[in-house]
């Protein structure tokens, strides 16, 4: 760093009542040039600071927390995976106490640890900022007495998407209309470590895993049973159920067959949900097992044992608790036994409706 050359006139300094280091300029004692110095030296002092301090922390570090409204987990998102994560990450940046979301940046280096290229934003600008911005989550109001659906709202999840194609960069906000759902969380919220959001990278797995350990620990049990229509809802971005459901115009019986057998109960979760499981138990700090339930010979739910260690903060160590505690023959056993008799689960969506407002959970 520079030195920092002034005149020799003595700079009279004193601190205010708030330790802040005031010049006092009432005698003139101090001119012009010696001000620009002073200003210049000031801010190359910031830079690097500022420099150092984000070398040290990370937009990725693992040590922070998403914060989400059990509201928020639960609901019907529509959208692709890219934004998906990015809402993960904007609300793991948000101040403990905030009142409003903050503007989050997110640079070259953080999309290369999130596995896209500089060249994403460079190449494709237009569509990651239609990306961002198109992301929705789907509300429904309850009528607690009658379980009737009052009301249906859909809500963009950002309210602002700037793309800096020279830094391969950009900078999101959060909508301030879906405030409820990651300010000042103190009850019915889900809490897991950032590290998981960058790196599962599949939306049927990320969200599985949201959904598990919300519905774990709000209700103290390891056991839970999903209708299939329900998972498809909550593992099916809205954009890609559309998607499927469209037919072709000039569509053959072997497309048809095709299409049908796709959209099958028992391909959805030997395909889906099986490959979902396997990501959760690679990648995060839960342990989970499951078991189709069929009427007949078609699938119409599915039951999953859970068990739940990312209430430990660090990573290695939940692993590390994984491995240690194990799973003796006579334990799996047990788990079998669990997941076939049933016996203690709890069925979320008997309880409360799918898709509840903000406060109604």
């Amino acid at each position: 760093m520079s030195e920092l050359h002034l005149p020799e006139v003595p700079i009279p300094m004193f601190e205010d009542e708030n330790q802040q280091v005031v010049i006092d300029l009432s005698n003139n004692a101090v001119n012009e040039e010696a001000l620009v110095e002073i200003a210049r030296h000031a801010e190359e002092v910031v830079l690097k600071g500022s420099q150092k301090k984000s070398k040290k922390s990370s937009l990725l570090d693992g040590r922070k927390q998403v914060v989400l409204s059990n509201q928020f987990v639960v609901g019907t998102e529509s959208g692709t995976m890219f934004a998906f994560r990015i809402i993960r990450i904007a609300a793991a940046q948000i101040p403990r106490g905030a009142k409003e979301f903050p503007d989050v940046y997110i640079s070259a280096d953080d999309m290369e640890k999130l596995g896209y290229s500089r060249q994403r934003l460079t190449s494709h600008m237009r569509d990651i900022v239609n990306e961002i911005m198109d992301y929705r989550i789907r509300v429904a109001a309850y009528d607690k007495d009658t379980n009737e659906c009052m009301q249906l709202s859909a809500v963009n999840v950002f309210s602002k998407c700037s793309a800096h194609a020279r830094q391969g960069a950009m900078t999101v906000k959060l909508n301030p209309d879906i405030a409820d759902y990651f300010l000042n969380q103190r009850r019915n919220y889900t809490k897991y470590n950032l590290a998981i959001a960058a790196s599962v990278n599949s939306y049927p797995a990320a969200k599985l895993h949201e959904v598990l350990i919300c519905r774990t620990r709000q209700y103290g049990v390891n056991l839970l049973r999903f209708s299939i229509d329900e998972l498809r809802v909550l593992l099916t971005p809205m954009s890609k159920a559309a998607e499927k459901g469209k037919k072709k115009k000039s569509e053959t019986a072997e497309e048809k067959r095709r299409r049908e057998h796709r959209q099958s109960n028992g391909v959805f979760a030997n395909n889906v949900i099986k490959n979902a499981v396997e990501t959760i138990n690679q990648s995060t700090e839960c342990e989970v097992y499951f078991r189709t339930i069929r009427s007949g010979r078609n699938v119409v739910a599915v039951r999953f044992y859970v068990d739940d260690y990312t209430s430990i903060e660090n990573k290695k160590e939940a692993f590390l608790l994984r491995e240690k505690l194990g799973r003796t023959a006579s334990d799996l056993e047990r788990i079998n036994e669990i997941l076939d008799t049933g016996e203690g689960e709890i069925c979320p969506e008997e309880i409360i409706p799918r898709l509840s407002a903000p406060g109604e959970d």
